[in-house]
């Protein structure tokens, strides 16, 4: 049996790189022998990985990686590994993707997955833009998990090996749930939107979106579910939340359990996520969590200056406004909630949509990589 070494981020399904790497691993480890790195071991609810007798070795975060002294002496911890593996995959992007990178691909096959931001923004930098050029360079494939963190790539580095491989989803997850799960409070219109609460998620476009088209449809509930790693963007939109007099209409939550999650997802109406870029280089990398809502038979919207153009189809499971849009953002709400069977008929394509982005779909895409000479 061949050995991978992965070096990752988190193991953790509380974050998107977390959940990428635990379905990555759990598919994986059928025909693979993984080792692991990484900076956040799973949680003790996440007992499938205990099964796969991985062998897991820590990292420290990665603010710490950056450390000079701190990288070269976690490379000397994992060279022994690196060493011994027949490839390596990088499932996180800079600084985890960095380890080896002045080797040359023939010594070891390496592959990078880049998620994001952390794919880009260092690119934009001196001293770190060459680092991770020069890892983007010496690996195999650099597999972009969406085309359009692909073309920021592009154009900052010159390469012959980046692809596109989009995220997976887990449809049993999302499709097999107890009937219970999808009875909701009568005559309420429920908008959700999932993601942390960061000003890249576009939340200040979102919530005076939801106002305007209250003003149209007063029934409408809004639940936005996220920790809140920015609190200073928190209090700002709780601050919005208060001048358009939005306070029982627009409910916070964090720290839901699975369950709880997927009953948000089946009991609402329409799935709504606005992302922005900051700057040039901070971004949604894809938006998982409109497939999640697709796979739940759920329209959904988002914009077209990210990600999410390879998660929805516009017109066919969802809709693509321009980012930073309020009136067309309150435009696309309205037209789904206002039609029930253009709401119905985006809910069913998007179901059939989801199915194309099936874990198994697209570990198989990985294998055929892996095979490539």
């Amino acid at each position: 049996m061949k050995k991978i070494l992965v070096i990752t981020m988190s193991l953790s399904v509380t974050n998107g790189q977390g959940r990428y790497s635990v379905e990555m691993i759990k598919r994986l480890s059928k025909d693979f022998d993984i080792t692991v790195f990484t900076s956040e071991r799973p949680h003790d609810y996440e007992k499938e990985l205990d099964n796969l007798n991985l062998k897991i070795y820590d990292l420290p975060s990665a603010p710490k990686l950056t450390n000079v002294f701190t990288y070269f002496y976690y490379s000397f911890k994992i060279l022994p590994h690196f060493i011994k593996s027949d490839f390596v995959h990088y499932f996180s992007d800079y600084p985890y993707c960095t380890f080896f990178c002045f080797l040359p691909s023939f010594i070891k096959n390496r592959f990078i997955t880049v998620h994001g931001t952390y794919g880009v923004a260092p690119l934009d930098s001196f001293l770190s833009g060459l680092i991770l050029k020069m890892s983007f360079k010496n690996s195999k494939k650099v597999i972009s998990v969406s085309n359009f963190t692909k073309e920021l790539i592009a154009k900052r580095v010159k390469l012959n090996n980046l692809t596109v491989i989009n995220n997976g989803i887990s449809l049993e997850k999302f499709v097999s749930v107890p009937d219970d799960f999808k009875q909701k409070a009568t005559g309420e219109k429920i908008i959700l939107s999932v993601g942390n609460l960061k000003s890249r998620k576009g939340y200040h476009v979102s919530i005076p979106a939801v106002g305007q088209a209250v003003e149209s449809l007063p029934n409408i509930k809004y639940y936005i579910v996220g920790s809140r790693p920015d609190y200073k963007y928190y209090e700002y939109l709780k601050k919005v939340i208060g001048e358009k007099k939005l306070e029982k209409i627009v409910f916070f939550y964090e720290n839901l359990s699975d369950d709880e999650l997927l009953k948000l997802y089946h009991q609402c109406d329409l799935f709504l996520l606005t992302p922005v870029v900051i700057g040039t280089n901070k971004f949604e990398g894809f938006g998982l969590v409109y497939l999640e809502a697709s796979a739940c038979g759920k329209p959904v919207i988002g914009t077209t200056s990210c990600g999410a153009i390879d998660a929805i189809k516009d017109g066919y499971n969802g809709f693509l406004v321009a980012p930073e849009n309020v009136q067309s953002t309150a435009e696309a709400i309205l037209k789904i909630l206002t039609d029930d069977n253009l709401a119905d008929r985006l809910g069913e394509n998007g179901k059939e949509w989801a199915k194309k982005f099936s874990w198994e779909k697209i570990v198989e895409l990985y294998s055929n990589i892996y095979q490539e000479r």
